[in-house]
């Protein structure tokens, strides 16, 4: 059961009412909402290869090298859009629920966007927008899964280390050699 699971491996799940479990390092932390909100909460650091729960869905993170996410680039396009390069990263990597005010440059977009704009754009509902996983590090956004990454942490050539937080089904594919379409 989901529950045992995070005794091995870091992650979350929701429990009967409305307690949350959530698991870091060597730690299960329990939380009690107060009833009046349906909108989940989670804030966590992840740790490379670790799967989580995160509103009812799988995500998984792993690393590539620059040629692993070359030779996948040429099939799996849209899938590594959910990618950044992992040396740049600021202090600690973690996930977390979206906050008011949220802002950040997506790679390939000119200036700076709020997240509301974004997901607006996106025509996101509320519920798509509160389940939806916001990577950062101590300075701030990283990625938001199928929105692209930061500007600070686009990929380049001098790149060595990618890391890619997606959807397990997903990473998945991207073992199979499965194109996204």
């Amino acid at each position: 059961d989901a529950l045992h699971a995070l005794i091995d491996h870091a992650g979350a799940v929701s429990l009967p009412g409305t307690v949350r479990a959530v698991s870091d390092d060597n730690y299960i932390t329990f939380t009690l909402s107060d009833g009046k909100t349906d909108t989940p909460v989670f804030d966590f650091s992840l740790n490379i290869n670790g799967t989580y729960e995160i509103c009812g869905t799988l995500y998984s993170i792993f690393l590539l090298t620059l040629e692993e996410y070359e030779n996948c680039k040429k099939i799996h396009k849209i899938l590594l859009k959910n990618t950044f390069d992992y040396d740049n990263i600021s202090g600690i990597l973690k996930v977390r629920n979206r906050m008011p005010g949220d802002a950040y440059h997506p790679v390939g977009r000119q200036g700076g966007k709020t997240l509301k704009k974004l997901f607006n754009e996106a025509k996101l509902s509320q519920i798509a927008r509160s389940a939806l996983p916001i990577v950062c590090d101590d300075s701030g956004i990283v990625m938001v899964p199928g929105f692209g990454c930061d500007e600070r942490l686009k990929i380049t050539a001098d790149t060595k280390h990618i890391a890619f937080f997606g959807e397990k089904s997903a990473i998945e594919r991207l073992h199979l050699g499965e194109g996204d379409g």
